[in-house]
């Protein structure tokens, strides 16, 4: 079950939009998984789309009018094989777009999720459930977000399940991430953060609550180079990657125009609004790649 389910994942038609990654789908099939985990059958668009909504918001560039209706709707196309989504009721009258309006949704309050025999075979190993949420999760988003998704998806208020030596050997990490990186981005950067400057010494330790954060992540191909790579304290790394700050091609330090910040009292932000990180970093020829703080700015920014 297991690697039938993560290759009709694979497959999916992740949506996309003008060069925008949007994980729509990936996003709508871990509400299920949470749902499925707490016996739940189906998602209910009149009780649920309010929520999924605001979580798709909340972690894809489309900020303004996020669809949950198209994964909720599309993902019943994504096997030719093997059925594993489905609705009720199976045929609705359609719109332009090729999915039902959000009035035909209402009125015949439709609900969306796993086919039958992949419901009852999740149910019965809620092991799997949990490691299809982190194969997933891993596959869309970095470190530094996974806990805040999982908060809205109430993951956290699930019974904890031991993996299986199953899941073990079948749920690999998708990601694979280079162990020298984080040691080779401090480095180059003095263990200080690329925004604010702050570096700590405790007992001769500089590298203390420094993180390396990818420009573009290493979820969607960044690489683990220098060029793709910033030194950064654990506020500005979060906060980079939910795209309340980036980068201009100038390497100068911009604020999402959707943030809302009381500047006379901010000292995390305003203070470095049109700042370089090169100030800090040690060699400038290896400074961010254009093409990676643009994947950033088109992408994350919010």
């Amino acid at each position: 079950m297991m690697e039938e389910f993560i290759q009709w994942y694979e497959n999916i038609n992740k949506a996309r939009a003008k060069d925008y990654y949007a994980p729509h789908k990936p996003i709508t099939i871990l509400y299920a998984l949470v749902k499925a985990a707490s016996d739940v059958r189906w998602i209910e668009y009149n009780s649920d789309n309010e929520k999924l909504r605001s979580i798709i918001r909340e972690f894809t560039k489309f900020t303004s009018s996020p669809k949950e209706l198209d994964p909720l709707w599309r993902l019943k196309n994504d096997s030719k094989v093997y059925k594993f989504w489905s609705s009720i009721p199976e045929k609705v009258i359609l719109g332009a777009s090729g999915i039902p309006s959000v009035t035909t949704a209402r009125e015949n309050n439709m609900m969306f999720g796993f086919s039958d025999e992949v419901y009852n075979k999740l149910k019965d190993n809620k092991a799997h459930i949990h490691a299809l949420i982190r194969y997933i999760t891993e596959d869309n988003f970095p470190d530094s977000l996974h806990e805040t998704l999982w908060e809205l998806l109430g993951v956290f208020d699930l019974e904890a399940q031991a993996p299986t030596q199953e899941t073990i050997t079948t749920t690999v990490t998708k990601v694979k991430r280079d162990p020298r990186f984080p040691k080779l981005i401090l480095s180059l950067y003095g263990n200080q953060c690329a925004c604010c400057g702050l570096k700590i010494n405790f007992k001769n330790n500089t590298a203390l609550s420094m993180e390396a954060a990818h420009i573009k992540w290493k979820a969607r191909g960044g690489d683990c180079n220098e060029h793709n790579g910033l030194a950064l304290c654990p506020t500005h790394h979060y906060t980079f990657d939910r795209g309340i700050w980036t980068l201009n091609s100038d390497y100068r330090i911009e604020l999402s125009n959707s943030i809302l910040i009381d500047r006379k009292n901010d000292t995390f932000f305003t203070p470095y609004i049109g700042e370089s990180i090169g100030r800090f970093i040690l060699n400038e020829e290896l400074l961010p790649s254009v093409g990676n703080i643009e994947w950033h700015r088109k992408n994350i920014l919010k």
